[in-house]
C-alpha cells in the first residue's frame, strides 16, 4: 500500500479516480499513507475504499476529512468495517449511482447509510441495498431523496435534516411510499433552526401526504419527531396525529 502511494505521489499528475475495492489493508497506518500521498494529487476528484477495513472514528477518517477541507471538490466514498457506508460530497449522475449500488450489492453487511453534501441520481432500473437498515443525511438535495429511499426497502430507521420543508418533506414521502414503510420503526426529520422560517413550514397538504403515508404503509413504527418543522395550518398537524393514533405500536409523536 505505501509502495502505491509513493507512485501516486512520485509519478502521477492527471489521476482523478482511485478506487479500491476488497482490498483489506492489514494495517491502518498504511491506508492513512496512501492518503497522505494523495495530498499532492490536485486533479483528483473521486476517491472510494469499500471492504478495506477502514473503521468509524479511527485515525484514517481523520486524514480523509483533512484531505476534504484541502481539496473542496474531492467526492469520497468509503465503506467502514462496522457496516456503514459514508458519502460525502458526491455529485453522482444516473450511471455512476447504479454502478456503486450494484458494487455495494455484494456486502451483505451493509446495514448503515450516511450521506452529506452530496446530490445522487437515480433512474427507475437502481439496484436495491435490501440490508440497509439505518439512513442518516443532510445536506442532500431534495431530488435525491425519491430514488435514495426507494431503492433501501429495509430501511428500519430514518434521520434526515433537510434544507426546505416544503420541498423536501413530498420528496421523503414518495420515496418511503414506494418500499411500502412496512419495516419502518423511526422518522426523524429535522429543519435547522438557522433555516428562515418559510423553509421550516410545510403545507396542509405537504402533512396530509405524510400522514396518509403512516397510516396506510406503516405497520410497526414507534416512533415520529418532526423537529422545527412548521405546518401553516393547524389542522395538517391534526391529521398527522390522528393517523399516528391508528398505528397501534407507535409510541412517541414529538
Amino acid at each position: 500500500m505505501r509502495g502505491l502511494g509513493h507512485l501516486i505521489k512520485q509519478q502521477t499528475k492527471i489521476l482523478q479516480w482511485l478506487l479500491l475495492s476488497g482490498v483489506n489493508c492489514s494495517k491502518e497506518a498504511d491506508l492513512v499513507e496512501l492518503v497522505k500521498s494523495l495530498r499532492h494529487v490536485k486533479t483528483l476528484n473521486h476517491l472510494t475504499f469499500l471492504g478495506c477495513g477502514t473503521k468509524i472514528g479511527g485515525i484514517l477518517e481523520c486524514h480523509v476529512s483533512e484531505l476534504l477541507i484541502s481539496q473542496k471538490s474531492l467526492m469520497v466514498i468509503v465503506y467502514q468495517d462496522n457496516g456503514q457506508l459514508v458519502v460525502n460530497n458526491c455529485h453522482l449522475s444516473s450511471e455512476i449511482t447504479v454502478r456503486i449500488w450494484s458494487c455495494l450489492r455484494s456486502f451483505t453487511s451493509l446495514n448503515q447509510l450516511t450521506i452529506s453534501d452530496s446530490s445522487l441520481s437515480f433512474p427507475p432500473s437502481t439496484p436495491e441495498l435490501p440490508s440497509v437498515t439505518h439512513l442518516s443525511s443532510e445536506r442532500v438535495t431534495s431530488q435525491s431523496y425519491e430514488g435514495l429511499l426507494s431503492s433501501l426497502p429495509g430501511l428500519r430507521d430514518i434521520d434526515i435534516t433537510i434544507d426546505d420543508a416544503e420541498r423536501d418533506i413530498p420528496q421523503i414521502t414518495a420515496g418511503l411510499r414506494q418500499t411500502g414503510g412496512q419495516q419502518l420503526k423511526c422518522i426523524n426529520i429535522t429543519a435547522p433552526s438557522s433555516l428562515p422560517s418559510e423553509k421550516q413550514s410545510v403545507s396542509i397538504k405537504t402533512m396530509r401526504g405524510l400522514g396518509l403515508l403512516i397510516r396506510k404503509q406503516t405497520s410497526i413504527l414507534q416512533r415520529i419527531d418532526l423537529h422545527m418543522v412548521k405546518c401553516t395550518n393547524e389542522e395538517g398537524l391534526v391529521y398527522l396525529i390522528e393517523c399516528c393514533r391508528r398505528v397501534k405500536t407507535i409510541l412517541r409523536v414529538g
